[in-house]
C-alpha cells in the first residue's frame, strides 16, 4: 500500500512562510525552504502560488493583520495612544516583520494594502474626543503629522538607535509630542481661519 500524500493547506503553507520571514526576514524565503519546513516536495507550495512573489505577499498582508492586532490593544485608555504604543512596540519585538511592511518590495500591493489598513484605524477611532467637530480636513492633517512621528520613532526603535529608551520614556516621549503636534496644529488651524475671515 502506498504511503498517503500529505496535504497541506494554503494557510499552513503562508503561516510556515510567516514564521520564516519574522525569524529572519524576506532573505531566507524560498519555495525550497518552506517545502523543506514543512517536509514536502515543492508540490504542495506550487499549488497554491503561482511563484515565490505570491507567496511574499500572502505573507505581506499577514504581517498588517499581525501589526493591526499589535495596534489595537487596550494599553493606556486613550485608543489614540494605544495604536502608537502598539507601533511602537510591533517595531521592537517585530524587527523583520517591520522592515518587510515598508520595503517597496510590491508597491502596489502596499498602497493598497495600507489603505485599508488605515481606514481600519480610522474607524478605531470614530468616538474620538479630540477629533469631535473637526473638519475632517484638520482630522487628517493631525492624524497623518502624528504617523509620521511615529514611523520615524518606530524605526528609530528598530534600526536599534533608540534602544537605549525604556518603553515607558517612550510612551511618555510619544504622549506629550502627540500633544505638542495636536496643540501646535489646532492652533495653525485657528490662526487660518482669523486670516480667511
Amino acid at each position: 500500500m502506498a504511503a498517503r500524500k500529505a496535504q497541506f493547506s494554503r494557510k499552513e503553507i503562508v503561516e510556515t512562510a510567516f514564521e520564516m520571514v519574522r525569524e529572519n526576514g524576506w532573505k531566507g524565503l524560498s519555495v525550497p525552504a518552506v517545502a523543506k519546513a514543512i517536509n514536502s516536495s515543492t508540490m504542495p507550495v506550487y499549488s497554491h502560488f503561482k511563484n515565490v512573489s505570491e507567496l511574499e505577499d500572502a505573507v505581506y498582508l499577514m504581517a498588517l493583520d499581525f501589526l493591526s492586532d499589535y495596534m489595537i490593544v487596550e494599553r493606556s485608555g486613550d485608543k489614540w495612544l494605544d495604536h502608537g504604543i502598539g507601533y511602537l512596540r510591533f517595531a521592537a519585538e517585530e524587527e523583520h516583520l517591520f522592515r518587510c511592511l515598508f520595503d517597496g518590495r510590491n508597491p502596489e500591493l502596499q498602497i493598497a494594502s495600507l489603505k485599508k489598513w488605515n481606514q481600519l484605524m480610522i474607524e478605531q477611532l470614530t468616538d474620538y474626543p479630540l477629533f469631535e467637530g473637526l473638519p475632517e480636513e484638520q482630522v487628517q492633517m493631525i492624524r497623518y503629522a502624528r504617523f509620521m512621528l511615529i514611523y520615524g520613532m518606530a524605526s528609530g526603535i528598530n534600526s536599534g538607535w533608540h534602544s537605549k529608551k525604556t518603553e515607558k520614556e517612550q510612551v511618555s516621549f510619544l504622549r506629550k509630542a502627540t500633544k505638542a503636534l495636536y496643540d501646535g496644529l489646532s492652533a495653525q488651524f485657528e490662526t487660518e481661519e482669523q486670516e480667511k475671515e
